[in-house]
């Protein structure tokens, strides 16, 4: 699949895998693409069309709770899968061999704001997967982190769920880190 990058694109976020290998960068560009570079070279491998301007991109091991509530879903033998959060404030996550939505939300849990157009394209503003398997923290547009935890229903259906939503005038989230000490 053809890499789109242009000189005008709006890199908002990127992720490395865990091997160090693969960078994958997302944006606000008309592309709607997250793209994988193949740090070897320097080349992109392919690009993973989205259909939505991305904000947030994580890597997803193979070890996570993420990928074992997946688990059965077509990852093509993956050794990692794509998160993406964006404009529509919906969760997204993708094979990364094959560029296949293996997930999405029925519907946003962000409160979207509508007498703003630009404002209301924004949905969720970053992500970052939480260490020690702690689950998905997504930083949203009106100012609320927004706390993800996967399950797998009895009948082997992937299931994202909001346990936490931390609300409070933080002004403008547009990056997050964990550190543990």
């Amino acid at each position: 699949m053809c890499c789109n990058f242009r000189e005008t694109s709006t890199v908002t976020s990127i992720a490395v895998t865990k091997d160090g290998w693969t960078l994958l960068s997302g944006g606000r560009d008309q592309a709607c693409v997250v793209n994988l570079w193949d740090l070897h070279d320097y080349s992109c491998k392919m690009s993973v069309p989205t259909n939505e301007a991305i904000e947030g991109v994580c890597v997803i091991g193979t070890s996570s709770p993420f990928a074992l509530c997946l688990k059965g879903k077509k990852t093509y033998q993956s050794s990692f899968q794509i998160l993406t959060v964006g404009e529509h404030g919906i969760v997204r996550i993708w094979n990364s061999h094959g560029a296949v939505c293996l997930f999405q939300q029925s519907s946003s849990d962000v409160t979207v704001n509508k007498e703003d157009e630009e404002e209301a394209k924004r949905g969720f503003t970053s992500a970052m997967m939480l260490p020690s398997s702690q689950g998905l923290l997504c930083g949203t547009i009106d100012e609320e982190f927004l706390f993800y935890s996967p399950t797998k229903s009895p009948e082997g259906n992937f299931h994202l769920n909001l346990d936490k939503r931390l609300v409070g005038y933080n002004e403008e989230i547009v990056d997050m880190n964990w550190q543990d000490y």
